[in-house]
């Protein structure tokens, strides 16, 4: 499509603010979206969609090559914001807790766990934004599935993912009772769950991309647009009962359905709205959305700062630190971001040839 498809901005946004919600309520006792877990896999999903898109346009003979030029352009995308939000976090760290020099030296030396990033190997390293294993869970397994995308073709969409989405999420849900496992070794393998569930995933983002590819040219009436408007609403709205009414329960495997009929119905463009709500702006909501999910969970330690009698006033002082912290990480992001425009070239040009 020529036109920006901003219901995936905007998804990208909501599930963002849900995952907020769900780190707020639960760090400060509040029953506020308890199940907001559960969105990290919407995440998931959209990145398995992605991949497959990159797949699909690859003209790179060698699949080595290939898949490490696509992790290179998957890092990089994220990397400035990443480096960003662990600066800014420790920045939180070093005022509230007045660290010493030396102490500041040995979390900066820590937190290249956090950048590279290492959490879903188990080097966690200080973990400042306390939520980086997400990055960490998805690089690892878009090294696994990537190259085998490329190999195996419709195979790896019709097969192999279908397979995978069921033993994982099955096997996690019914040996944990729900879906939030990040470093847990529950497959008796060496390998932590948040791995796993990010394989689990992408895994159904790439079912997704094929299933849209596959209708694309199949036009929907009037009342098919309307139709699948109901379904994303009946989803989101299922996503979100489940996530605050049924936390932590075998539920979490039925969002998954959902999660894939919702974002259908969006990257295939088939309800009235996603035909038509198209908007070059929505990109910042995107782009805000990893800034918020790497800015927020880091007042997790200083809960005291904002825990007041009722949920509103802690939330509204919650979400000015947030903000805060949400604005310097932007700031320092762009700033980044011309630092290495402006050196990428001297670098080359006294270090490549």
């Amino acid at each position: 499509m020529k036109t920006r498809n901003s219901s995936i901005d905007m998804l990208k946004f909501i599930f963002s603010i849900a995952i907020v919600l769900f780190h707020f309520g639960r760090h400060c006792g509040f029953n506020i979206l308890q199940g907001g877990y559960i969105f990290v896999e919407g995440f998931f999903i959209i990145t398995g969609y992605f991949m497959m898109n990159s797949v699909n346009k690859s003209q790179e003979k060698s699949i080595g090559k290939d898949t490490l030029s696509f992790i290179k352009h998957k890092y990089l995308s994220f990397a400035p914001t990443l480096i960003a939000s662990v600066l800014v976090a420790q920045a939180v760290t070093i005022v509230i807790l007045r660290l010493s020099v030396p102490t500041i030296a040995l979390n900066l030396l820590n937190s290249v766990a956090e950048i590279v990033p290492l959490q879903s190997l188990g080097i966690y390293g200080s973990a400042y934004t306390a939520v980086a294993w997400y990055l960490s869970a998805m690089m690892i397994a878009l090294f696994i599935l990537y190259p085998q995308a490329r190999i195996l073709g419709n195979s790896f969409t019709r097969v192999v993912c279908p397979v995978a989405v069921a033993l994982i999420y099955g096997v996690i849900c019914t040996k944990v009772g729900y879906i939030n496992v990040i470093s847990e070794y529950i497959l008796t393998v060496p390998i932590q769950a948040g791995v796993f569930r990010a394989i689990a995933g992408i895994c159904v983002g790439s079912m997704l991309y094929d299933c849209v590819t596959a209708t694309e040219k199949n036009k929907v009436s009037r009342l098919g647009e309307t139709c699948f408007l109901g379904a994303e609403l009946a989803c989101l709205g299922f996503i979100f009962a489940v996530a605050q009414f049924q936390p932590k329960t075998y539920y979490d495997f039925y969002t998954i359905p959902a999660f894939f009929v919702l974002l259908y119905s969006c990257f295939g463009r088939k309800s009235v709205i996603t035909r038509r709500f198209s908007f070059g702006f929505t990109k910042h909501f995107g782009t805000a959305s990893l800034i918020i999910y790497l800015n927020h969970n880091c007042w997790k330690y200083y809960s005291e700062l904002f825990i007041r009698d009722s949920a509103v006033k802690s939330f509204a002082i919650y979400a000015a630190l947030v903000l805060g912290t949400c604005i310097a990480a932007t700031i320092l992001t762009k700033v980044l971001r011309l630092f290495w425009r402006g050196i990428k070239k001297p670098l080359k040009k006294n270090f490549v040839g």
